[in-house]
């Protein structure tokens, strides 16, 4: 019954996220929803998603072993990997907004503009191993989620005052931090545990940005899906938000944990 536990806890935690998702204003933009049909997919999202806390709690091998959600310190790089791409990915959605409908741009131009983004990850990730090696995890984490909150408020007056370049630049800086704080999270989950969980543990580290990417651009984008600057602004904002909660919970990622969780 463990693999048909693990079976069912996957499906209902993907079709859950699936319609979260799908209640967002991405897909819902194009594929026209009734209110009434666009009410049932977010009350089917919250069900399926608690049908899969039941099934985790009830499983004997649940896709979260116990062990690994009683360790403050998992828990927290799980937080930051979710925080993380919870407030960065969305801007695909608040920066298209900006770029194509407040800008006029063509959508080759826009994903030019998006690739600084890109390449501050890829920059990102290079320092942030550097400095985690000197550091630590937990404080490469701040840094990275304090550089993604720097960005993102830098941001909000860009989609204000409608400036293409500020906005760009907005977009590397949080890269940057994204790129350094995804390495600390993950050292941090890792390292925490034991060997035989290692290979969950990085499967978790993976899931959480997943779920985070989903649940923000459909969260963000409907604060954010007005045509008039504004709404962006609001949006960013609500990013910002969750990207200074990440700082907070990546004051867990403590040093000082010498044994791994068994």
């Amino acid at each position: 019954m463990d693999g048909v536990d693990l079976l069912i806890g996957t499906a209902v935690l993907a079709l859950g996220t699936f319609a979260f998702r799908f209640a967002g204003p991405v897909l819902r933009s194009r594929v026209k929803l009734s209110p009434r049909a666009e009410r049932l997919m977010a009350l089917a999202a919250v069900v399926l998603l608690a049908a899969f806390a039941v099934v985790e709690a009830r499983s004997a091998n649940p896709l979260v072993p116990g062990r690994l959600a009683g360790s403050p310190r998992f828990l927290s790089a799980l937080a930051v990997a979710f925080a993380l791409t919870f407030a960065t990915t969305p801007a695909s959605v608040v920066g298209t907004a900006f770029f194509q409908a407040g800008q006029g741009l063509s959508p080759g131009v826009t994903g030019v503009l998006f690739a600084p983004f890109s390449l501050g990850v890829v920059a990102g990730s290079a320092v942030g191993a550097r400095v985690l090696d000197r550091t630590g995890a937990r404080v490469s984490a701040t840094a990275g989620l304090g550089v993604v909150v720097v960005a993102l408020a830098a941001a909000t007056p860009a989609v204000s005052t409608s400036s293409t370049v500020l906005f760009a630049v907005s977009l590397a800086v949080s890269g940057c931090g994204l790129g350094a704080a995804s390495v600390a999270a993950t050292h941090a989950g890792t390292e925490v545990v034991a060997d035989g969980d290692r290979g969950i543990a990085s499967g978790l580290l993976n899931t959480a940005p997943q779920l985070g990417s989903a649940i923000g651009t459909a969260v963000i984008g409907a604060v954010a899906r007005g045509p008039s600057p504004p709404h962006l602004a609001t949006g960013l904002v609500v990013a910002a938000s969750v990207a200074l909660a990440g700082v907070l919970a990546a004051t867990g990622l403590r040093a000082g944990v010498s044994s791994a969780v068994r």
